[in-house]
């Protein structure tokens, strides 16, 4: 959920930033976040946690074959060090991001994949109309992940954005 935190602290605080970069934030509709909340995944986590590391590394390993080994290890870890409590940010409601993302007056950069992103090409074409400070950019070959599947490609973005802000 760090681009949902990372908008509202952008809406709030606009005089401490200069830009805002969101990388495929979780940004879902009211039903689709009472979806998700209701499909359990808490208890999918909890299911993870019940596993070993390796039989749940080594499934990582197939499912996210684009992936460096290194950068798979470190997510893996990460996985397991997520508390349960985490998963409280999932009870619904979230903030509606289209009014967030409305409200924002600061030069900000909505980053998709193409393959399993939480942001459709619909959604970020609408989230650009209605705000002219957001700039879109699809990085192909990439999902949710994007730093982390297409790390080369991501940065060139980023960086082309700061460029911009300077």
């Amino acid at each position: 959920m760090g681009g949902l935190t990372a908008a509202l602290v952008a809406r709030n605080n606009p005089m401490l930033l200069r830009g805002l970069i969101l990388a495929d934030p979780t940004f879902l509709t009211p039903q689709r976040q009472q979806e998700v909340f209701q499909s359990d995944i808490a208890g999918l986590h909890q299911e993870i946690l019940n596993r070993s590391r390796e039989d749940y590394l080594n499934e990582a390993r197939t499912r996210q074959s684009r992936r460096s080994l290194e950068v798979i290890e470190l997510l893996a870890e990460a996985r397991f060090e997520t508390s349960m409590f985490a998963m409280n940010i999932l009870i619904p409601p979230n903030p509606v991001y289209e009014k967030l993302i409305l409200s924002l007056r600061i030069p900000s950069l909505l980053v998709m994949g193409d393959v399993g992103a939480v942001v459709s090409t619909k959604v970020a074409a609408h989230l650009s109309r209605i705000n002219q400070r957001v700039d879109v950019v699809q990085i192909s070959e990439a999902g949710h992940g994007l730093p982390y599947d297409q790390p080369l490609r991501f940065s060139v973005v980023v960086k082309k954005f700061l460029d911009y802000l300077l």
